[in-house]
């Protein structure tokens, strides 16, 4: 690193420190302390620490990225399919590379603050000392208070862009609240602030992380389900924080990308063929962890009889979506990738009034009761779940009631069902007669179950039984190959580059496609599980033939052995040289010339190193450097011809 670059990066921190100082004090000491400490243990947001050291633990330890931070172990913690556990349990804190995990650590250090702002480490119904010990000192909660005893709860982005000082009363109060004396007798853990902090939240990110990682739609990986979740539940409880945070979330990434990089440098290379980076986001998976996040928030207000602010939730839902790029709804075949930009803006249009809908609506009965409307949703309710009763049992008689077929299917229609449980649940909060409010919220879950069930038909078990390719080197119970046109082991298509297969793990992977090993020549795909990682590189050396396409051989390499895994088929020059003509072709560890004559082979010989010579028939070849590969020429007769050049990467 240079100088320029090293006293960049000191000058960025000391000026962002410098703006961060200079609003603590334009806005007082004192109101960002009580904004704090109102609800967080000694100000500070526990249980997002929490969740942020375990997904970069899991990085560095179980991933192997402590060693080797920029190639992390991916294939074995992706959400291959039901009967492989591990992938399925795991897929939801896993990362590709050090990007994904710095992005989606962004948008936890902004998002998850603000949820667990609104969760807060003090519970609603009672008084706690802002030390969590919960010790009683003799407070008594008001009868006359808020559902909180002190402060109410109210969006924090209010109280810092009002610039109000609080009462001098208040200020007593907190005062003696810091000394001790805010308390609870109330036993329950839930009503503990440690246990808010440092147990229940984490365990609700754990809890929605898994509900992400098993509905999300193909083989993936990543914390993004729940970071989304975060924005959603942001959205509705604290609607004017979000949309500031939205700006954060782009704010520290610029910050960051400043920091780790001060001076960036392009040249002109074209780079290798990689898919546009819009074409590998799963938007399904954002989708789902953002509508799990508004129900949670949901029912988090509802819990606490709060009524959010209509016209703020519509703004906040509409800018998240269109900023978090919901709208992208990416699609490939083959190596055309299109986005469906125009559709997915009216997805995030048509969820964002759907969301704030249930905002506004009101407590009234959906249908008059007791009216013959309102039997006839009942029955039409009774109906659609014997419905999915019966589907389960098929599925179960189908797959011989194998859990992995049964439990995902019960569990999504459960989901989309939940909307039709409705009449039958006891209480005034779900009984009879249905809301308004209740009904497009049981609306949001059944677009959150809709949404899941792609999940389901992809995440199935099952292997073809020829599913590995000839060639495979075998690291554990994986097996990799190259291969070109391979039929897939999953589903029905085909696929080709540096394959990876574990039918135990139900793994069948295109690691490298044979566009970027052709452009790269070498790379590297690190294979394992928790705590464990064994490398194996993929080597492509060819010859660009004269007149023709090229003569290629991939070898795998594991443990300093080598194995030729694919040869390519000869080729032939389109040169004619002393009436022969000459074609060139992978042999078992390097690469041969032939003469032939009326298309029949009248000699070989295997290509000299450089500078090296060798005979064939009445033809001379030589290896020479020329610029920056090498040249195989052809000598007969006086005539000289170049045949063919070595690839180049």
């Amino acid at each position: 690193m240079s100088l320029l670059e090293t006293v960049t990066q000191a000058l960025l921190v000391v000026s962002a420190l410098g703006a961060i100082g200079y609003l603590w004090h334009l806005q007082g000491r004192e109101r960002w302390r009580d904004l704090l400490t109102d609800r967080f243990i000694y100000g500070i947001p526990w249980g997002t620490l929490v969740s942020i050291v375990g997904v970069v633990a899991f990085y560095l330890v179980a991933q192997s990225g402590l060693d080797h931070w920029g190639e992390p172990v991916t294939v074995a913690f992706r959400s291959w399919s039901y009967s492989y556990l591990p992938g399925m349990l795991m897929s939801g804190f896993a990362h590709a590379s050090p990007d994904h995990l710095v992005g989606n650590l962004i948008g936890t250090v902004v998002l998850a603050p603000l949820v667990e702002y609104a969760w807060s480490h003090y519970p609603p119904g009672g008084t706690e000392s802002h030390d969590g010990t919960g010790s009683d000192a003799g407070a008594e909660r008001d009868a006359s208070a808020d559902e909180y005893y002190y402060p109410p709860p109210a969006d924090p982005a209010d109280d810092l862009i009002a610039g109000h000082d609080r009462p001098a009363a208040d200020r007593d109060k907190l005062a003696a609240d810091r000394d001790g004396s805010r308390s609870t007798t109330d036993d329950r853990l839930l009503a503990r602030p440690w246990f808010r902090a440092f147990v229940a939240f984490p365990a609700a990110v754990v809890v929605v992380s898994l509900l992400t990682s098993v509905f999300a739609l193909g083989w993936s990986l990543g914390f993004s389900g729940t970071v989304f979740a975060f924005g959603g539940f942001a959205v509705v409880v604290l609607p004017l924080s979000t949309v500031v945070a939205m700006l954060a979330v782009g704010g520290v990434g610029i910050f960051y990308r400043a920091l780790t990089e001060p001076i960036l440098r392009v040249t002109l290379d074209s780079g290798a063929p990689d898919p546009p980076s819009w074409a590998g986001v799963n938007v399904q998976a954002h989708l789902l962890g953002f509508l799990v996040g508004v129900v949670l928030g949901y029912a988090l207000l509802s819990a606490r009889d709060r009524r959010p602010q209509v016209g703020r939730i519509f703004l906040a839902a509409l800018l998240f979506g269109i900023a978090r790029q919901l709208w992208l709804l990416p699609l490939s075949d083959g190596d055309t990738f299109t986005q469906y930009r125009g559709i997915g803006l009216i997805l995030v249009v048509a969820l964002t009034t759907l969301i704030t809908a249930v905002a506004a609506a009101s407590d009234r009965p959906l249908l008059p009761p007791d009216s013959g409307l309102a039997t006839i949703g009942t029955l039409l309710c009774a109906l659609w779940l014997c419905a999915a009763a019966v589907i389960v049992a098929i599925i179960g008689f189908e797959s011989g009631w194998a859990p992995a077929a049964v439990v995902p299917t019960a569990a999504i229609l459960t989901i989309i069902s939940a909307p039709a449980l409705l009449p039958f649940l006891p209480g005034d909060r779900f009984g009879s007669p249905v809301s308004r409010r209740t009904a497009l919220l049981a609306g949001l879950v059944l677009v959150a179950g809709v949404l899941a069930i792609p999940s389901a038909v992809g995440n199935l078990p099952g292997m073809d039984d020829d599913a590995v390719p000839e060639g495979a080197v075998a690291v554990e119970d994986y097996r990799v190959a190259y291969a070109e046109d391979a039929s897939h082991g999953r589903i029905d298509s085909t696929d080709g580059g540096v394959i990876v297969v574990s039918e135990r793990r139900d793994v069948w992977l295109s690691a490298v496609s044979k566009q970027k090993l052709a452009h790269e020549g070498n790379v590297t795909v690190p294979l394992g599980g928790v705590g464990w990682r064994t490398p194996i590189t993929a080597e492509r050396s060819g010859w660009e033939v004269l007149g023709n396409d090229s003569v290629y051989a991939v070898d795998l390499g594991l443990r300093g052995n080598r194995t030729r895994s694919f040869a390519s088929s000869p080729q032939l020059a389109s040169a004619l040289i002393a009436n022969h003509t000459v074609s060139l072709a992978p042999t078992a560890d390097g690469f041969e010339v032939s003469v032939l004559r009326n298309g029949t082979v009248v000699d070989e010989v295997p290509i000299p190193d450089r500078n090296g010579t060798a005979s064939a028939g009445p033809i001379r070849f030589a290896v020479q450097p020329d610029e920056d590969t090498l040249a195989l020429f052809a000598n007969a007769n006086g005539t000289r011809v170049e045949i063919a050049r070595k690839e180049t990467y």
